[in-house]
């Protein structure tokens, strides 16, 4: 059927509004160049007898008082591989955090990854058995992507899909941290940890007119410091209790 023009009834009609995108604000990334090259350097530059000091082994950090290797840990790696494949995941997924967090909530962020993975290896853990690398913290900021994908999914352009993508390469370390060799609870801890910072720490934005359409990062707030030291207390909350349970 054919209608012809003006055949039909006159209504009301208001054209929609043009779609407009605005580019979300970044920060040119620099913490995570800074981080690969201190892994780097250590990797090639220190002594293997140090690093045997450095490695978290939770005997030695409940029993002999040496509780720096709940941070040293992130910073070693067994072998050319494993660094490898470690300072890959940081440059593609810091660069990406530390562009939508800023530098302020990026540190807290890998930071407390880093240190949640080494919670739940002291906790859980063989007394015995040596763990390290960045995969904890690196896993913390995969957990800190998924917080923001979950909440800005519907305005981001894939946003759905990048978030379908973040979580499906989760579960994939995940699974590998069930094969021999590979610290599953590292993992998982450095996981939850940047999971809870992420949502801690959530930039939110705000639209402005002047001098032009555009959207601004909002600034750090009271409420974002007292959360992130929220989950630093529980951490250290949780490696007292490894403290208590696993030396009673």
């Amino acid at each position: 059927m054919t209608i012809e023009p003006h055949s039909y009834p006159d209504y009301p009609f208001t054209p929609p509004p043009p779609r407009t995108e605005l580019q979300l604000p970044t920060t040119r990334p620099v913490v995570t160049y800074i981080l690969l090259g201190l892994n780097i350097l250590i990797f090639f530059g220190l002594p293997a007898t140090l690093k045997l000091y450095g490695m978290l082994i939770p005997g030695a950090a409940l029993y002999y008082g040496m509780w720096w290797q709940w941070l040293t840990t992130g910073f070693l790696h067994a072998d050319l591989a494993h660094i490898a494949f470690n300072m890959y995941a940081l440059h593609i997924l810091g660069r990406e955090l530390e562009k939508l967090f800023g530098m302020q909530r990026f540190i807290a962020v890998y930071f407390l990854s880093l240190l949640g993975g080494s919670v739940l290896v002291t906790l859980l853990s063989p007394l015995n058995q040596p763990t390290l690398g960045a995969s904890g913290a690196i896993l913390g900021l995969m957990g800190a992507l998924a917080a923001y994908f979950v909440q800005h999914k519907d305005i981001l352009l894939n946003g759905r899909s990048q978030l379908r993508h973040i979580l499906t390469t989760v579960l994939i370390n995940l699974g590998i941290g069930l094969l021999p060799g590979i610290s599953l609870w590292g993992h998982l801890g450095g996981f939850l940890a940047g999971l809870g910072a992420g949502a801690a720490l959530l930039p939110r934005y705000r639209l402005l007119e002047y001098p032009q359409l555009h959207m601004e990062r909002k600034s750090l707030s009271p409420h974002h410091y007292a959360l992130t030291m929220l989950i630093f207390v529980v951490e250290v909350a949780l490696l007292g209790l490894a403290f208590i349970i696993r030396r009673g």
